[in-house]
């Protein structure tokens, strides 16, 4: 990158800020288990995940916060079976799912420090 990331990602806040996108976050990654164990999520799902949000479909259902990062994850999804928009209750171990998230917040939480405590370079 020609730029530090921070820049991009202050750019990016900036345009988020001014023009209030709808911005979806689409789990195409591994379901019911950590990689290894569980599965990749069916194209077919992602697809409906795609479509729905393209359509508008996914305004007209409700939501629940996820437990460790806040998001809103709906409950229902046209062409997806309800079970798996619940990734904790598709792991056999909820314990060992609620682990692997707050392992991920803290990371995310690490890296936001090392990026906020970097020097960005000058624009010339």
């Amino acid at each position: 990158m020609p730029l530090p990331k921070e820049y991009y990602a202050d750019m990016l806040m900036e345009r988020i800020d001014a023009h209030q996108p709808d911005i979806w976050l689409i789990n195409t990654g591994w379901t019911s288990g950590p990689y290894g164990t569980g599965h990749r999520i069916d194209l077919a799902d992602t697809r409906a995940f795609v479509r729905a949000v393209l359509a508008g479909e996914l305004d007209k259902v409700m939501y629940r916060p996820h437990h460790v990062f806040g998001l809103r994850m709906p409950v229902s999804c046209p062409g997806v079976d309800p079970s798996i928009l619940d990734p904790s209750a598709n792991w056999s171990d909820p314990l060992a799912y609620d682990l692997a998230a707050e392992s991920l917040a803290h990371k995310f939480a690490e890296n936001r420090l090392i990026c906020q405590n970097s020097e960005a370079r000058p624009l010339a």
